[in-house]
């Protein structure tokens, strides 16, 4: 789905992993990276934020993805508290639920292989 609303030009899908999990890892290509912060502090949340509303207009349909799904689930949700109106988590994330065989790259989705 996620895929379909990008494609369509509906939605922007936004990495929220580390640099080098994009990096080392892969990615989906041209989405940008946007880190959720480790430390959860409120001024790291705060950046957060902020990185997001300076690359995005907060009606900007927006889809978050991580590794599973996790960070990117609670990134949707300070986001949605901060005004985004459309900003959703892309289930099972960039490479999937530990063992299930699921997400993105398991989808045989594009994408851009680490290095």
């Amino acid at each position: 789905e996620a895929y379909r609303l990008r494609e369509a030009g509906v939605a922007t899908i936004v990495d929220v992993r580390t640099q080098p999990e994009w990096e080392l890892v892969g990615h989906v290509a041209g989405t940008p990276l946007i880190e959720w912060p480790r430390e959860g502090n409120r001024f790291a949340l705060a950046a957060f934020l902020d990185e997001l509303r300076a690359s995005f207009d907060p009606s900007q349909a927006l889809l978050l993805i991580c590794r599973s799904g996790v960070r990117s689930h609670f990134a949707a949700q300070l986001a949605a508290h901060a005004g985004f109106g459309s900003v959703y988590n892309v289930l099972a994330g960039f490479e999937g639920e530990h063992g299930a065989g699921n997400g993105w790259r398991n989808a045989g989705l594009p994408c851009v292989e680490g290095q």
